[in-house]
C-alpha cells in the first residue's frame, strides 16, 4: 500500500470519527436539554445515560484516529490494522486414512 493511500484512509477515519463525534455532541445535549416534559424521568436519564456512552465512545474513536494519524505523519507508522499480513503457513493435515490407523 503507497503512503498516500494509507493517509488518505487516515484522513478519512479522522473525518468519519470527527462526524460521529459531533452527531453524538448533539445528542448528547438533546438528551440534557431537550423536552423534560415529554418523557418520564426514568426514561430520560436513560437516554442521557445512553448518550452520555455514545459521546465517550465517539471521543474515544476520534482521539483514536487522530492519534494513528499523527503517528503516521510524524514518524511513518503505519497502524497495524493497514499493514499487509504475511501469507498462511499450509496447515500439516492428516487425511482421515492416516488419522484412523493412528
Amino acid at each position: 500500500m503507497t503512503r498516500e493511500r494509507v493517509l488518505e484512509i487516515l484522513r478519512d477515519d479522522v473525518k468519519a470519527a470527527r462526524k460521529r463525534f459531533q452527531d453524538t455532541t448533539e445528542y448528547f445535549d438533546e438528551a440534557i436539554h431537550g423536552r423534560q416534559n415529554s418523557i418520564s424521568n426514568a426514561n430520560r436519564q436513560q437516554r442521557v445515560s445512553l448518550a452520555a456512552r455514545s459521546y465517550r465512545l465517539a471521543a474515544h474513536d476520534l482521539t483514536t484516529a487522530v492519534v494513528r494519524l499523527n503517528r503516521f505523519m510524524l514518524d511513518g507508522v503505519v497502524p497495524d490494522v493497514l499493514k499487509p499480513k504475511p501469507p498462511r503457513k499450509a496447515e500439516h493435515t492428516r487425511s482421515i486414512s492416516s488419522a484412523k490407523s493412528a
